[in-house]
């Protein structure tokens, strides 16, 4: 508080409200009150400047609007499972934390290095927020080999919601880590009980928008044409890898010069000239899906989706063939598959070109 003694012949009162400009979230309110004092014979003036802590104006609230995040390798006591990367993903808006459909929350107190399907775990400073202290900001640890708090990442913004949940609004971490999701459930604890008519999930999930790509990938494509990606290619002496590559729109697979398509089945290690070779997980779509979002995964320890690779956008297209927007997986040695089961050697092959047509 800033005090200032004025000398006026009358008594003033003035108040005034002002925005910052440089900050969209954020509102400042200043009130000045300016009090009219008898001290000896003499008016005098006290002028108080009150600063009142910023608050985040939310045009929808995050409690009902929201992206479920239900991955289990995240789970604070999975230790086996590695692969994941946080600083890969594009993280947009808030989301609730589920484990095998089960509400859950991010730890607050030391997570061990390798846990949660990375070799950083990311875990919330705590504590967590109260239903009345609505959209706080919390630090965020990231465990390492020097401690539980080795490295501080990125602050993320948290809030308590009615129903015993809360959500996070995630942000891209300063390294290859990954968000844990704590399977035990805690009690949101409030000054006062409520009961309120919680919407059911599918209501308060955002739906999922498909936007029709500018220009049709089927027509639109790079040639993939490496023959070590074959899945009869094992126990190569050359390791590749495709973290490092610069991936850029589409991708349709050949093999000899034969169209071929990513094994959507578990392949085994050492197979497509890398450690541990990449299959799509949840089938191919049909031609009626369009472009659809597929997992997938890297076949490692005996464990056919050990690494969970970045999801890819899979289209099929008119002629029985399929395009890809392959990105980079999340480490080294992964690489992208195609399935050589169905080549057929005695057909005259066409050799493939990069196909751009006008639709």
């Amino acid at each position: 508080m800033e005090l200032l003694l004025v000398k006026f012949t009358a008594p003033v009162m003035i108040s005034a409200v002002a925005t910052d400009p440089t900050d969209f979230h954020s509102q400042f309110l200043y009130i000045v009150n300016i009090i009219n004092l008898n001290i000896f014979n003499l008016q005098y003036i006290m002028l108080f400047y009150i600063y009142i802590v910023p608050f985040s104006t939310l045009s929808v609230d995050p409690c009902y609007n929201y992206t479920s995040l239900d991955e289990p390798l995240r789970a604070s006591d999975n230790y086996y499972n590695y692969g994941m990367c946080d600083f890969n993903v594009e993280w947009n808006g808030w989301y609730r934390m589920l484990y095998n459909g089960q509400s859950a929350q991010m730890p607050e107190s030391c997570v061990n290095q390798y846990m949660c399907g990375t070799y950083h775990p990311l875990w919330l400073k705590p504590p967590h927020p109260q239903l009345e202290d609505g959209v706080v900001t919390r630090q965020v640890c990231v465990s390492t080999w020097s401690g539980c708090c080795g490295f501080t990442s990125q602050a993320i913004r948290v809030k308590a919601c009615p129903g015993n949940y809360y959500v996070y609004e995630f942000v891209k971490p300063i390294l290859c880590g990954v968000y844990c999701a704590e399977a035990s459930s805690q009690s949101i604890s409030s000054a006062s009980t409520t009961t309120e008519t919680i919407p059911s999930i599918e209501s308060i999930t955002p739906p999922i928008t498909t936007i029709a790509p500018p220009v049709d990938p089927c027509y639109n494509y790079n040639i993939l044409n490496d023959s070590w990606r074959a899945t009869n290619n094992q126990h190569s002496s050359q390791i590749n890898c495709d973290f490092a590559v610069s991936w850029n729109g589409w991708y349709r697979l050949f093999i000899q010069g034969q169209s071929v398509q990513m094994p959507d089945t578990c392949v085994d290690e050492y197979s497509c000239g890398t450690h541990a070779p990449l299959w799509l997980n949840g089938g191919h779509p049909t031609v009626e899906d369009g472009v659809v979002t597929r997992d997938v995964c890297g076949h490692w320890d005996n464990n056919c989706c050990y690494f969970q690779s970045n999801p890819i956008k899979v289209k099929a297209c008119p002629g029985d063939y399929y395009v890809y927007e392959f990105v980079s997986p999340t480490t080294c040695s992964l690489a992208y598959c195609a399935d050589a089961s169905h080549i057929n050697t005695s057909n005259t092959t066409v050799t493939p070109e990069t196909t751009t047509t006008e639709i």
